[in-house]
């Protein structure tokens, strides 16, 4: 059989060949990239939308248990008042009873005065016709009659007395209505008065701890972005090295002498995330001023306590707490945001593996 003989002049050199090979390697490896990046940012809108529709869930549920327990506390308040309202009718009904009573009786014993005083002066004409027929009768009644006369006004003085003590005694019993009516009016104000402070510590408890959430899931985000670069730089890094060792066998292989591949070259210009080492410090001097100085005007904030204190406590807050659903939670989730190209060969279930271990430990090197 005859040979084929092959034209080595018209053949590509193998610096071409691995050139293409390692341009055809790379686009397949970014399409694999992007496929797995589309997947996920819709993964993580649908898991956005889910939380969202939750949440509203719960807050009309929680707004329905607050709408029932107000409208059970105001009937119950009214009812408190309209029972408070009736004890006070009874009362003043029966005092007005009393007196009514006690207006009768005296009444009664006027006339009693009076017919007593009526048959005295029958007596006393009956006493003087006596006198006329008899000197000494009419004596001897006089002696009487004065007797009489003084026990009448014995009895009229007594009266007097009564009369007196009574009007004494309902001095007293609108006196003890009248301080009575001040403690509960007291009372009603001083209640008035701590459910609005109430009302505004939990204003001010709730701005607080938003705040906190906020600056927690900002460390989070910062973490979480300074964690992917780091893992992309030292995939990277190993990728480079693979093709290194590949173009180098392939070269040493051929029978050309000529330099190594430009596409080694060109691996290796893989530019790394910076590491932002000053993220504490910037996020130091980032911190407002405390928020409960503007809702509660009578607040007294602690200038002694150190501002590192309460970032270490927010930063391990950050490292130990799980995600939040809360509003703003994913903002920073632009639609329109592109996304960007990131080297790795690797799967994601890896990636979140790795990631959360790395997490663990930055929360332990914290605390």
């Amino acid at each position: 059989m005859t040979e084929v003989q092959i034209d080595c002049s018209q053949l590509p050199p193998v610096q071409e060949i691995c050139r293409d090979f390692a341009v055809l390697e790379d686009g397949a490896l970014a399409h694999c990239l992007q496929e797995q990046e589309v997947e996920q940012h819709y993964a993580s809108n649908v898991q956005k939308h889910q939380l969202v529709q939750k949440d509203i869930r719960i807050a009309k549920k929680l707004q329905d248990v607050e709408d029932q327990e107000r409208k059970l506390c105001s009937s119950d308040l009214q009812k408190q008042i309209e029972e408070s309202d009736s004890e006070f009718a009874r009362a003043i009904q029966e005092e007005i009873q009393r007196k009514a009573q006690e207006c009768q009786q005296r009444e009664e014993k006027d006339k009693e005065i009076a017919k007593r005083l009526q048959e005295l002066e029958k007596e006393e004409i009956q006493r003087q016709k006596w006198r006329l027929k008899n000197s000494d009768k009419t004596r001897d009644e006089n002696a009487q009659l004065l007797c009489g006369v003084d026990s009448l006004n014995r009895q009229m003085e007594e009266l007097d007395l009564q009369s007196q003590k009574q009007l004494q005694q309902d001095e007293e019993l609108a006196r003890r209505l009248q301080e009575e009516e001040a403690t509960r009016t007291r009372a009603k104000r001083n209640r008035e008065r701590n459910d609005d402070y109430r009302a505004a510590q939990v204003a001010q408890d709730e701005e607080i701890a938003r705040y906190m959430q906020e600056q927690e899931l900002k460390a989070q985000q910062r973490s979480h972005k300074i964690d992917l670069g780091l893992e992309d730089n030292s995939e990277g890094s190993s990728l480079s090295e693979q093709r290194q060792s590949r173009d180098k066998k392939n070269y040493e292989r051929s029978d050309s002498g000529e330099a190594a591949s430009p596409a080694r070259g060109r691996t290796l210009e893989k530019t790394d995330l910076p590491v932002q080492g000053g993220s504490t410090e910037r996020t130091k001097k980032q911190l407002p001023r405390n928020i409960a100085e503007d809702l509660d005007p009578t607040f007294k904030s602690k200038k002694t306590e150190p501002v590192a204190d309460v970032f270490a406590v927010c930063s391990q807050a950050a490292a130990q707490s799980h995600t939040i659903p809360v509003d703003g939670l994913f903002d920073y989730m632009d639609d329109t945001m592109e996304p960007a190209f990131v080297s790795a060969t690797k799967r994601h279930s890896e990636k979140l593996g790795r990631q959360k271990s790395r997490d663990k430990k930055e929360g332990c090197k914290q605390q």
